[in-house]
């Protein structure tokens, strides 16, 4: 089975754009790629900070599980590649995630010595998406329905936020499912719009883990 996860308030419980800047100055409220072009941080201080972000132990499970029962998963978020690898790491389950489809981001150490985190996006003027509900950095629908047809296998969206919905637009009511956390978007959006018994509403990671055991996907 293809298993496909947002990242922020999904893998984690925060969202890692806005950790950094709280953690470091909790007394501005920008989120990092504003205060990246004006704050100096250190590549250590941004990762020691990231290492902070929660991610629960059953999520950490899951991931195990998912590959000890041969599944394929993948990682889908409008995070950076960054922030998301630093934090798999420091979880150690790094290893567990085939791929990362999300925002390039990259050191650059000036003559001086200041070390800037540039974030760029993943659908800039050259590759532009075509989907107008999206952000113009990218559209989850379109990554999606082009895996699905790659892969060729039943899929799993894990989720929680608005721009997870043009994603789960893409999958199968019969033959794929949507697990969308409680208390979010996403979940708000499919109440109102989708309903079956191949979408599951999940509130903490317990849950989660325990609604993939049930449905069969991990054992």
């Amino acid at each position: 089975m293809l298993v496909l996860f947002d990242f922020d308030h999904t893998v984690i419980d925060c969202n890692s754009d806005t950790h950094v800047p709280d953690e470091l100055v909790p007394s501005i409220k920008e989120d990092f790629n504003v205060l990246s072009r004006t704050v100096q941080w250190t590549e250590l201080m941004i990762k020691d900070c990231l290492k902070t972000c929660p991610m629960d132990p059953n999520m950490i499970i899951l991931f195990k599980k998912l590959v000890e029962n041969n599944h394929n998963v993948h990682i889908i978020s409008d995070a950076n590649s960054i922030f998301i690898e630093t934090i798999l790491e420091h979880y150690g389950v790094q290893s567990c995630v085939e791929s990362i489809i999300t925002n390039p981001c990259t050191i650059t150490k000036h003559d001086d010595g200041t070390e800037y985190l540039m974030v760029t996006k993943l659908c800039g003027d050259n590759n532009k998406h075509s989907c107008e509900q999206c952000p113009v950095n990218m559209c989850k629908g379109e990554i999606v329905e082009r895996m699905i047809k790659e892969s060729n296998q039943p899929t799993a969206y894990v989720g929680d936020g608005s721009n997870d919905y043009c994603a789960v637009k893409k999958l199968s009511l019969t033959k794929d499912y949507i697990f969308a956390r409680r208390g979010f978007a996403l979940q708000r959006r499919l109440e109102k719009e989708i309903s079956g018994d191949h979408v599951i509403f999940w509130n903490d990671w317990k849950e989660l883990l325990d609604s993939f055991t049930l449905k069969n996907i991990i054992v």
